[in-house]
């Protein structure tokens, strides 16, 4: 189990449950879109996100609609956006699925959520705990997220967070791959989303963002050759 330092925002007390048997970390629950009137809550959660916070929100109409206002609360800059893959279906506790027809947090197998916290701590360990006291110490920054700059709201984005071992996509990298500017290139975000598990319909700077969180240049290069062949295993776009 990941320790992780960062509070990890999601909608549901069960959601809170479910994610509690995959990580240790402080969680705090938005009561789905009760978070729009309750400002104590959302003064804690501005409290609360100082060093950052990781969004993981239904990847569904009001799982997006939580995150906008989410984002519109906290700093761009202390955010770590995670989505969960759309997978078709219900809770069991549930006499009806979600409009969308996906499942919720609460939903997903632990181990899909364990690989996406896997996922991330290997691309930015300073979420973990014990992370960055050397830094502290030496009377430096504690928590490298403090130096990014990530803003998804509408088409303005930027994304800067230093990345380990590997450069960050730009949006040219991604005008390269034809996911940007082309007739096509929706539906070849659209293809590349349902491979990472990501939800479909994800503008351009809100793609790159995700992506620059998760990974680095070789890796999106990597992942573009196989879901987009170069022998035409694909479709033209």
């Amino acid at each position: 189990m990941l320790h992780i330092k960062l509070p990890i925002i999601v909608e549901g007390k069960y959601d809170k449950a479910r994610l509690a048997q995959v990580v240790d970390a402080p969680i705090i629950t938005t009561d789905g879109f009760g978070i729009f009137n309750n400002r104590e809550k959302t003064a804690l959660i501005r409290r609360l996100a100082v060093h950052g916070v990781i969004l993981l929100c239904d990847s569904d109409g009001g799982g997006s609609v939580i995150r906008s206002f989410l984002k519109g609360i906290i700093p761009p800059e202390k955010v770590y956006n995670l989505y969960v893959p759309q997978i078709a279906g219900k809770e069991r506790r549930k006499r009806h699925g979600s409009k969308a027809g996906f499942l919720g947090v609460e939903g997903i197998d632990n181990g899909i959520l364990a690989s996406l916290f896997d996922r991330l701590a290997e691309k930015h360990p300073e979420i973990l705990a014990g992370q960055g006291s050397a830094a502290a110490d030496a009377g430096g920054k504690t928590d490298p997220v403090e130096n990014a700059g990530l803003s998804m709201a509408g088409d303005s984005v930027s994304l800067e967070v230093p990345a380990p071992s590997d450069s960050p996509i730009t949006k040219t990298d991604l005008y390269l791959a034809g996911l940007t500017g082309g007739e096509n290139a929706a539906e070849k975000r659209d293809r590349l989303c349902a491979h990472l598990g990501f939800p479909a319909g994800m503008t351009p700077t809100a793609f790159l963002a995700a992506l620059n969180i998760l990974y680095g240049k070789g890796e999106f290069a990597a992942l573009c050759e196989t879901v987009f062949p170069p022998d035409g295993g694909e479709d033209e776009e």
